[in-house]
């Protein structure tokens, strides 16, 4: 780990992308659950969102993911008919040859793109963290002494170093005592700290906080509700709860369909569905929904009732 503090200044950029990004795709990988065939889950997962589309090929009895290359071309119906496919991610595999036979293809969505929303937040929230950095570095910079010469510098750096290590210095000479408090011409002090930099600190931790919540609330998680403002209802904020499933449930239909080719290619019995935490948070959302239907269906019954009730009011006084 300390080997990060001897980085270069893009080296660390890289790594910060790299680290959200792997972040980001870990999120991703775990929506869905497969069953009724033994396959590597999270690398398929990882393969569809990191190249778009996948399938699956068997070896020792187990399915692993299989990228699609050039040289191939997909069918009407979904299938690939393969020239070159190379195994994903699985190194143990790299000298033995996919099978041949026509594939089925499973998308990440229906437009077969990568997640490319884990590239683009990587990047902005490495921004914010190195905007972090640099402001905690300026509000923490104290100021700082000119030498006139090479002596003088030299004493100023002994006498410094010695209280950043707690140690007790003594002083030998007024000089020194002068440099030290500012008092001589010998010396000249340079005030480059500004401590309001840290204040911004709490702008960019919000910051990093909705660019998250943004990126989730596209994947179906409601956590912009952690955000709540005075003014918005809960109505308000759970208004977002639908559209928020849109590409979660794209998604899902997309692996269903491939579920259905691939056990009629295969004659096999792999079939898909949201992981138990995702399964609770769509479960929510359809709670919801039924209640809102419940409560309009109700608001339309009232007003037809009391329409009822006036016209027959009117009649009896007529």
């Amino acid at each position: 780990m300390n080997a990060y503090k001897h980085l270069t200044n893009k080296g660390k950029d890289i790594t910060r992308n790299t680290t959200y990004a792997s972040i980001i795709t870990n999120s991703l990988v775990q929506m869905f659950e497969y069953s009724g065939e033994e396959i590597d889950s999270k690398q398929f997962e990882t393969a569809l969102v990191t190249h778009g589309s996948a399938t699956l090929a068997k070896f020792e009895n187990k399915y692993y993911p299989v990228i699609l290359t050039g040289g191939g071309r997909i069918l009407p119906d979904k299938t690939f008919e393969k020239y070159h496919l190379i195994w994903f991610n699985n190194m143990e595999m790299l000298q033995n040859d996919v099978p041949r036979e026509k594939v089925a293809v499973c998308r990440n969505t229906s437009d077969a793109l990568p997640a490319l929303n884990i590239l683009r937040f990587a990047d902005m929230l490495s921004e914010v963290d190195l905007s972090m950095v640099f402001n905690l570095q300026r509000s923490r910079l104290a100021p700082i002494p000119i030498a006139k010469n090479k002596a003088v510098r030299t004493q100023l750096q002994n006498i410094l170093q010695a209280v950043k290590n707690g140690n007790y210095e003594v002083i030998s000479a007024d000089i020194e005592k002068d440099l030290i408090t500012g008092k001589t011409a010998a010396v000249e002090m340079i005030n480059l700290n500004d401590a309001k930099a840290i204040e911004y600190m709490n702008y960019l931790s919000e910051l990093h906080d909705c660019l998250t919540r943004r990126l989730y609330t596209m994947y179906g998680m409601a956590v912009q509700e952690t955000s709540k403002h005075a003014q918005v209802n809960k109505d308000e904020s759970n208004a977002r709860d639908g559209v928020s499933w849109l590409i979660p449930d794209n998604m899902l239909d997309e692996r269903k369909q491939f579920c259905e080719r691939f056990n009629k290619l295969n004659g096999t019995n792999l079939s898909v569905d949201y992981s138990p935490l995702f399964k609770a948070e769509r479960e929510i959302l359809n709670n919801r929904q039924e209640e809102k239907a419940y409560d309009s269906k109700n608001t339309i019954n009232s007003a037809n009732n009391s329409d009822s009730n006036s016209s027959i009011e009117s009649n009896s006084a007529e």
